[in-house]
């Protein structure tokens, strides 16, 4: 078969939550990003995201913590990221797909230029 004529991504051809919701298996691991060094520029913990997928349209970056601090430390970096108009899902621990959404229809709600 040629390119084209694959069928659309079904059931099961995501390997998880993130990729699903970024529509892409392409993504970078330990992302820097510019915008949280700016926003904390003395934390340097602060300054990176756990996966970064730039095919995904528009571009989606995540942060998956798994202890308590580091969930309050994702939420900052997600607001940050939020008011320099970049899509950031914090992904929990047993978050579901769905909750992810609703999370990431929430973000984008928060950008600049959106209207709720």
């Amino acid at each position: 078969m040629k390119p084209a004529e694959l069928p659309p991504p079904g059931p099961g051809h995501w390997r998880s939550i993130p990729e699903e919701l970024a529509q892409h298996r392409l993504y970078e691991r330990n992302r820097f990003v510019q915008h949280l060094k700016d926003a904390f520029p003395n934390n340097h913990r602060m300054w990176h995201v756990d996966r970064y997928f730039p095919y995904s349209n528009p571009r989606l970056y995540v942060d998956e913590p798994m202890m308590a601090p580091d969930i309050e430390e994702s939420k900052l970096k997600q607001k940050a990221m939020a008011s320099a108009g970049l899509r950031m899902l914090v992904l929990l621990p047993k978050m579901t797909l769905a909750e992810a959404r609703e999370q990431l229809v929430e973000v984008e709600s928060w950008l600049p230029g959106q209207h709720s």
